[in-house]
Parts: structure tokens; C-alpha cells; sequence
């Protein structure tokens, strides 16, 4: 009887671990990304086709209507950014998209005019994008 008795004892414990720990493991399965995330992949996406554009622009339309799609930076800036640019020829094919750490309206758009790779540094304002310098990269 008292064997009997200790081995139901057992059985219920097994039982209840068994439960805990199933519930355990739901509870680490990988949730569903925020829609904040969501947000973020369409601004990315924004940033991506404006670069693109501002390239095209570049190459279709010249300097003059290029300068208007940056921001207020020194000429020198925007001169080593033309020099960039004037090497490649092509398409822009975007490679990635970052967003700087410590802002959120700062955008680092890296891509290729053929064999000249380049990296964007774009910000986001009221009325869109500005171009605030372009890098070529190594």
C-alpha cells in the first residue's frame, strides 16, 4: 500500500515537470517581428529609391538639377562627391542600407555604379531626402 502510494506521488511530480517544462519551451520560440520593424524596411526601401533616383538624375538631367537634391553641405564636399559619381557608369545597384546608431533620420546607402563602389550618407527631412556626402568606397 505505502509503495502504491509513493509511486502515484511520483507519477503526479513527473506529470507536473513534464507540464512546467513544455510551457518553458513555448514561452522561447521566437516571436513575431514588432510592425514597428515593418515601418523601418519601408524607410529603407524610401531611402534605396532615392539614391537610385538621384543618380539617375545625375547622369540624365546634369549637375544642376543633382544639387537641388542635396542638402547644405561645403562645395568641397559636394565636388569630391561629383568626381565619384563622373567614374561610374550604369545603373546604381544598391547593396545595402543602414541607419545610423544614434539618429534616426540618417541613412548610409552603400552600392555600385558598374565596378566604382559608393556609399550614400542621405537624411530625412520634412519633404523627403537630402544627400549630405557620398563616399567612393575601396
Amino acid at each position: 500500500m505505502k509503495r502504491m502510494i509513493i509511486t502515484v506521488i511520483v507519477l503526479i511530480v513527473a506529470v507536473a515537470v513534464f507540464f512546467v517544462m513544455s510551457r518553458r519551451m513555448e514561452q522561447r520560440q521566437p516571436r513575431k517581428p514588432e510592425p514597428a520593424l515593418a515601418v523601418q524596411d519601408d524607410i529603407s526601401t524610401d531611402a534605396a529609391l532615392f539614391v537610385t533616383k538621384a543618380v539617375e538624375t545625375f547622369q540624365t538631367k546634369g549637375e544642376a538639377e543633382f544639387m537641388k537634391l542635396w542638402g547644405e553641405v561645403p562645395p568641397e564636399q559636394y565636388a569630391g562627391a561629383l568626381k565619384c559619381i563622373k567614374r561610374g557608369k550604369g545603373e546604381f545597384q544598391v547593396e545595402r542600407v543602414m541607419q545610423q546608431q544614434n539618429s534616426s533620420d540618417v541613412f548610409y546607402v552603400d552600392g555600385r555604379l558598374n565596378t566604382t563602389k559608393l556609399e550614400f550618407v542621405i537624411r530625412k527631412t520634412e519633404d523627403g531626402f537630402k544627400i549630405e556626402n557620398v563616399y567612393e568606397m575601396m
